[in-house]
């Protein structure tokens, strides 16, 4: 319920991944991170959106697949963790767009339980 109410609040943007914080090692938060991008693309393709999906919506899915590719050992210095930080970004914001594009596709629904 908090993230979908953080996801209809476009005005804040207040969505954010479910990911551990800055004082945990970038390596453990890389592969959450790719965890996160694994567990998403599960759950979106369970609902079979994505076929229905614009171009960018599209595109993004693909980006997402990458990302949790990524690998942990790569995940090291200051480089490494503005790198990191625009990834999330990146994950964060097209997350919200899918949301307002899946929104668009199949008009309002009832939240799923699950």
């Amino acid at each position: 319920a908090a993230t979908l109410r953080a996801l209809r609040d476009e005005a804040e943007f207040g969505f954010q991944l479910l990911l551990p914080g800055e004082d945990v090692a970038l390596p453990i938060r890389t592969d959450a991170l790719g965890a996160w991008c694994r567990g998403f693309l599960s759950g979106f393709g369970l609902h079979g959106a994505g076929v229905k999906l614009n171009t960018e919506g599209r595109e993004f899915l693909r980006d997402l697949y990458q990302i949790g590719q990524v690998s942990a050992l790569d995940a090291q210095g200051e480089e490494a963790e503005r790198a990191f930080f625009e990834v999330c970004e990146y994950a964060r914001m097209g997350a919200m767009m899918l949301h307002e594009e899946f929104r668009s596709v199949f008009g309002t629904t009832q939240p799923s339980p699950h």
